[in-house]
This record gives C-alpha cells, structure tokens and sequence, in this order.
C-alpha cells in the first residue's frame, strides 16, 4: 500500500470520528429514542403506561446529558437548552398525568391529548456554528478523501 493509499485510510477514519461527532452532537439517535418512546405514549390510556412512558423518556434525557458530561473535553460549551426544555415539558405532563394510584386507572384527557400533540424540540447540544463547521469540514474531508482515492487507483509518478 502506497502513500496515497495510508492517506486514504486515515482520511476515512478522520471522516468516521467527524461523522460520529457530528450525530452525537445534534443528539440524533437520542431524538429517535425520544420519538420511539413517544409513539409507544401515544398508544396508551392508562395512567400507570403513561407514568411508566413517562419515566423512561427522563432516563433517555438523563442518559444523553451524561453522556455530554462525559464528552466535556470535546464538547467544551454544550447547549443544553433543548434538554431542558424538553425536561420542563415532561415535568409538566408528569404533574397532568399525576400519580396512579390504580394500575387500571383512565389517564386523564389532558394527558393524552398532551403526548398526541408533542413534538420534541430538538436536543442537539451543537450550538448552529459549530454544526456549520462540523459540516463543512465533512465535506472537504470526504473530498479530499476522494482525491485521495483517485490517486490510489490512478498512481500518479511524481
């Protein structure tokens, strides 16, 4: 493997860890999470499948956050202000939803119309600057990557 095919190698796992930096940093399969987690609320009637839905939403948002404490070396200034505010809306529908007190118990009208109407504002802790460069150094990576490979199959004498 010549020079150019090292290059190749290296440029595309430079593009693997920029790429995971990237969905990390806009919170990508947390939102999916989040969105699975809300279909499954908004098929239920019960208080006690909601309080339970409910729960496992806040450990997903907790989760995330932990993993963004953890990351602080390379997320220096997170934006956690989608967090929290997707942790004040849970909060709010937790004190709608209320404590069961029977597992067969209704869910209240409030509740459901709460989870049926909820799109979660997004969660990325990226703040729209950096996305912007997170992106545009994918793109000149990729294409210097591709030249790369085009040298590799190519050989060019030098």
């Amino acid at each position: 493997m010549g020079t150019f095919g090292k290059a190749f190698w290296l440029l595309v796992g430079l593009l693997l860890l920029e790429f995971a930096y990237y969905l990390f940093g806009i919170g990508y399969f947390t939102e999916r999470r989040l969105e699975h987690g809300l279909e499954g609320a908004r098929r239920e009637t019960l208080t006690q499948d909601l309080y339970d839905d409910l729960n496992y939403l806040t450990q997903i948002l907790a989760d995330y956050e932990s993993h963004v404490a953890a990351a602080e070396v390379i997320l220096p200034d997170p934006d956690k202000s989608g967090i929290d505010s997707v942790r004040e809306q849970l909060a709010y529908c937790r004190q709608v939803v209320g404590t069961p007190t029977d597992s067969m118990q209704r869910a209240d009208q409030r509740a459901i119309a709460f989870f049926e109407n909820y799109e979660p504002p997004p969660i990325g802790v990226l703040r729209a600057g950096s996305v912007r460069r997170v992106l545009a150094l994918l793109w000149v990576t990729a294409g210097v990557a591709g030249v790369a490979l085009l040298c590799m199959f190519y050989r060019p004498e030098f």
